[in-house]
């Protein structure tokens, strides 16, 4: 009843105030006051993009690049006699070099660093080029329109009018789309918001079960800080998320989760991801060590009608 698959839902996604008062019980109470704040947040999409100090380019503009390229640049300017060729050259040589683009990873979810910083800078610079370079006779509007899909584009174009007048205007909408949900993620952490979500509910019942199969509660602990470093490690630290050396920092820390004297309350991450940040289910699970039991936590379990479940899976055979 309690397993991903049948759990009743209704029972969780809810949100609740991370005042301590309940962070070691199974379920933490509701909160219908944070309710209309965490709508919000959820609206919010769950891969946050890395920023660039000094960035032109929104980070998320690196995942429209493909697109881009194939459906604009290079049926435009491909040809030597184009008058975009030469501006474009360098951009459009770096968007077929799989081995240099490879060295941005998983960017732009990921931070750069080093030789794969530079990459993205020439990247940028390239593509400003190449953007500037491109008349609108040179690409379909119908085209431009889905590859700049949230830009303000005019019905009505002037001889003026270039494809990187479309390019900057989604731009602007990311960056300021960006300051928007940073500023809603930081409320959400001042006020303590906690969303409990069918993960957290895995992770606590999971933790809860550990001694019942004689397994010592430090295996969990093992378990997440080997997951975070190896998909966390390059994760750019911000208040809203901490990658592993930030988590790492704060854990060891006497007393631990403090920092000058203050206790930190580690951040969920995303809300519309019901797994929450790494960072967040290893404190998450060290505020509920305190209240292991052996035995299971009472919850609420899910009322099914077999013979509708039977039918459901017939009619889904």
């Amino acid at each position: 009843f309690r397993s991903h698959s049948l759990v009743n839902k209704q029972e969780f996604q809810y949100f609740y105030r991370r005042d301590g008062a309940f962070e070691h019980f199974a379920q933490p109470l509701r909160e219908p006051s944070l309710v209309a704040l965490g709508q919000r947040l959820l609206k919010i999409p769950h891969v946050r993009t890395q920023p660039i100090p000094g960035q032109v380019w929104h980070s998320e503009m690196f995942s429209y690049g493909r697109y881009l390229f194939t459906a604009l640049i290079e049926p435009a300017c491909n040809d030597t006699s184009a008058l975009c060729h030469q501006d474009c050259l360098s951009w459009t040589s770096l968007m077929k070099d799989q081995g240099r683009l490879a060295l941005l990873g998983r960017f732009p979810q990921s931070r750069l660093l080093g030789e794969s910083l530079a990459t993205y800078r020439e990247w940028e610079r390239s593509l400003t080029q190449c953007l500037a370079s491109v008349p609108s006779e040179l690409v379909p509007m119908s085209e431009v329109k889905k590859v700049f899909w949230r830009a303000d584009i005019p019905n009505e174009t002037g001889s003026q009018w270039r494809l990187i007048d479309a390019a900057r205007s989604m731009n602007q909408k990311m960056f300021r789309d960006s300051e928007i949900n940073d500023q809603i993620l930081t409320k959400a952490l001042n006020d303590k918001l906690g969303y409990y979500t069918t993960e957290e509910e895995a992770d606590n019942l999971a933790f809860s079960w550990l001694s019942l199969v004689g397994l010592p509660v430090s295996a969990a602990f093992d378990h997440w800080w080997a997951f975070a470093a190896y998909f966390d490690p390059n994760t750019l630290d911000s208040p809203l998320n901490f990658g592993l050396a930030r988590c790492r920092q704060l854990y060891d820390a006497n007393p631990r989760w403090s920092e000058h004297g203050r206790q930190l309350r580690v951040p969920i991450g995303s809300f519309s991801d019901p797994h929450h940040s790494t960072c967040y289910r290893i404190w998450n699970l060290d505020q509920r060590r305190r209240g292991i039991r052996t035995e299971l936590e009472e919850a609420p379990m899910a009322s099914l009608d077999f013979e509708l479940l039977k039918k459901m899976a017939a009619d889904a055979l």
